[in-house]
């Protein structure tokens, strides 16, 4: 299954891509360096946690689906079941009532 567009960047090339994006940054500051360290390391905590934030609702969406076509199917299972069962009386019914005028017939008949 294609990834959602949601997603983003593979792990494999945001890693390598966000560290030289923030060493650029860190390079480029001209504010002390404990300063660039501090953004620089809150900006690549901050992009992991949004990472994490989309991989579990991308989780939980994906249980969500597999819950409703489970459920799905136990509700067209369920009315199968009862359709059987309404065919099932129908002909139960059509099946006693000849059977009465049948034997009503023979009694007759004896007469």
């Amino acid at each position: 299954m294609p990834s959602p567009p949601w997603r983003g960047l593979p792990l494999s090339v945001a890693l390598p891509c966000s560290a030289a994006a923030l060493g650029a940054y860190a390079a480029a500051n001209t504010d002390n360096w404990m300063a660039a360290a501090a953004t620089t390391a809150g900006l690549a905590l901050a992009g992991y946690v949004v990472r994490l934030d989309a991989e579990a609702r991308g989780n939980s969406t994906q249980r969500l689906l597999a819950q409703e076509r489970v459920a799905r199917k136990a509700e067209a299972e369920s009315a199968a079941l009862a359709e059987r069962g309404r065919i099932a009386r129908e002909i139960r019914d059509v099946l006693a009532r000849s059977l009465s005028a049948q034997l009503v017939h023979l009694e007759a008949a004896r007469c």
